[in-house]
């Protein structure tokens, strides 16, 4: 499973009774399960029907449990399981797995799981096993745009490029920049090199550390370049 389209399926209302998600891009994996508690839970009361559990000492039962519980006025349950990789054994799941409830989205997030296990083995079987890589250099542009996109704003391509080269690969910044420049454009309207150039502080993370490494080292000239470039 992608996780870019299970977040742009998420968008559309769409969920699937069961999910795992891990992986070393956090903000990826924080953006699905927001989307998936909106499209479960719809217009229905969220206290009634949103279970959400931590790793630590979990007995996995108690998750199905939750999961086979009836919804009460909304699409479905929605099951979140926090920090996975602390559960001491997730297999008691693998059952859960081959029959899952049609009325209940089941998310089970974690940094990295046992691939050894049965439970990762049979979740990468029924494709439901789902890794947030960290977004690789070249894709940036293309994950401002589809942000751009769901806020309702067409990003033109230089306008992606100065905004990555602005703020780099941290997409939560990214995004917390897509949101201002929202705002600033208004509903609808395209977003150019301009808007980007007026709301977008360049604070490029690897010039932030160039310059603390030229002070370290007391290299003047250095450090003059790299603050010259995060005021740039």
């Amino acid at each position: 499973m992608n996780i870019s389209t299970l977040i742009a399926e998420a968008r559309d209302g769409k969920f699937p009774p069961i999910v795992v998600l891990v992986g070393a891009e956090r903000f990826l994996i924080e953006r699905a399960t927001g989307l998936l508690k909106a499209a479960a839970l719809g217009d229905g009361p969220a206290g009634f029907n949103d279970d959400v559990f931590h790793g630590r000492g979990l007995d996995a039962k108690r998750v199905s449990a939750a999961a086979r519980t009836l919804p009460m006025m909304a699409n479905a349950r929605y099951v979140l399981v926090r920090d996975a990789q602390q559960v001491k054994d997730l297999d008691p799941l693998v059952e859960y797995l081959d029959d899952p409830s049609p009325t209940s989205c089941v998310i089970i997030s974690g940094d990295k799981l046992d691939g050894r296990s049965r439970f990762v083995k049979a979740a990468k079987k029924k494709k439901v096993y789902c890794e947030a890589k960290a977004v690789k250099p070249g894709e940036l542009r293309s994950f401002a745009s589809n942000e751009a996109q769901a806020r309702g704003h067409a990003l033109e391509g230089p306008a992606a490029q100065a905004l990555v080269d602005s703020i780099g690969a941290d997409l939560a910044a990214i995004d917390d920049a897509l949101e201002r420049l929202s705002l600033f454009v208004g509903a609808g309207a395209a977003i150019d090199i301009a808007a980007v150039e007026a709301c977008v502080t360049r604070v490029r993370t690897d010039s932030i550390w160039a310059l603390v490494d030229a002070v370290s080292v007391r290299n003047l000239p250095r450090a003059l370049a790299a603050a010259s470039s995060l005021l740039a």
